[in-house]
């Protein structure tokens, strides 16, 4: 791998260290870690410069509207078996004799109240989980890294580091190849 091939592109995702590190910009601890694609570059920063539009900028990528297949409504479903309960209070209704009215009808009012609350609270969660299901599927969907374009100066910053680094290497690599003998030979 030749380092003189070696260019930046102005592109970079936000990762989480496992590490607390100075900024680059203000030297606080922070874990958010900013990398190019390819790796050869990557710096610490706070997530206060990540919101600083003179710092960086997001990528805003248009995201595709996620397909939700809704469930198939089974016929043994908590709502036709609520109605079978409904059914079988009103015929148990007319099954009561005469004297146990009374005491039958306050009986039927609690089941009725009952089955009724049953009703609204599966209609709830019917309505509620097709959101569980939207969220769902959001949270099935692979999270994509944030992105982010450098402010033109922060960049060529990131871009003489690179640089600075290389010639340090090129330079070690230097001091390790023979030099040239200095003697004359006879």
């Amino acid at each position: 791998m030749s380092s003189a091939n070696l260019t930046l592109h102005n592109l970079y995702m936000q990762r989480t260290a496992t590490s607390e590190r100075p900024c680059f910009v203000c030297n606080k601890f922070t874990t958010n870690v900013l990398r190019n694609e390819d790796g050869t570059d990557w710096f610490y920063t706070c997530v206060s410069h990540l919101n600083d539009k003179g710092f960086a900028r997001p990528v805003v990528e248009a995201e595709p509207e996620p397909k939700i297949s809704l469930p198939k409504k089974n016929i043994n479903s908590p709502s036709n078996s609520t109605n079978k309960k409904e059914k079988s209070i009103s015929s148990d209704k007319g099954e009561k004799e005469e004297s146990d009215k009374n005491q039958a009808k306050g009986e039927i009012t609690e089941k009725e109240s009952k089955a009724k609350s049953k009703i609204s609270l599966e209609k709830e969660k019917s309505k509620s989980g097709t959101n569980t299901l939207e969220t769902l599927a959001k949270l099935q969907q692979p999270h994509k890294p944030k992105q982010y374009i450098l402010q033109r100066d922060i960049f060529y910053l990131r871009e003489s580091s690179l640089l600075k680094r290389q010639r340090e290497q090129v330079k070690n690599v230097l001091k390790q190849l023979p030099s040239v003998p200095k003697t004359n030979f006879p």
